[in-house]
């Protein structure tokens, strides 16, 4: 009896370690059979959008940003290429033109029908938090 109780909660740490190891993105998926490109690769409708944890979403706000396979996006009349972090934890978007700088943001979820972006901006010693929302269309 003492064996077998040993042997089911081995098996289980096992099994919580390797799940909790796949779980690279905080809100999720906690695994996925589609890669991190695929689920990327989307037409995405912002849904809310967090400034230092305010909602400044209305019902008014329509933002489509459209990423596309080829590694290249639109963001409503801004267009550019976007790129994975070497971990794939935050994605770089770099837009066209090169008045506008490129800006990197950490991926909070990631899933084929939502995408949770995350930026931090820092001006001298104020920072600012923005968390925006996304569904699939």
């Amino acid at each position: 009896m003492k064996t077998t109780f040993k042997i089911s909660l081995a098996v289980l740490i096992m099994i919580t370690t390797v799940f909790s190891s796949c779980k690279k993105y905080p809100d999720g998926p906690m695994l996925s059979l589609a890669s991190k490109k695929s689920r990327l690769v989307n037409t995405w409708k912002m849904t809310e959008a967090l400034v230092n944890g305010q909602s400044y979403t209305t019902s008014t706000t329509v933002t489509v940003f459209d990423i596309k396979k080829d590694d290249t996006y639109t963001n409503g009349t801004e267009t550019g290429t976007w790129a994975f972090s070497s971990d794939k934890t935050s994605v770089t978007f770099t837009p066209n033109g090169g008045v506008i700088p490129a800006y990197t943001s950490k991926i909070l979820k990631l899933k084929s029908n939502a995408l949770w972006l995350q930026q931090t901006i820092t001006v001298f010693t104020f920072s600012t938090t923005i968390e925006t929302h996304y569904s699939s269309n």
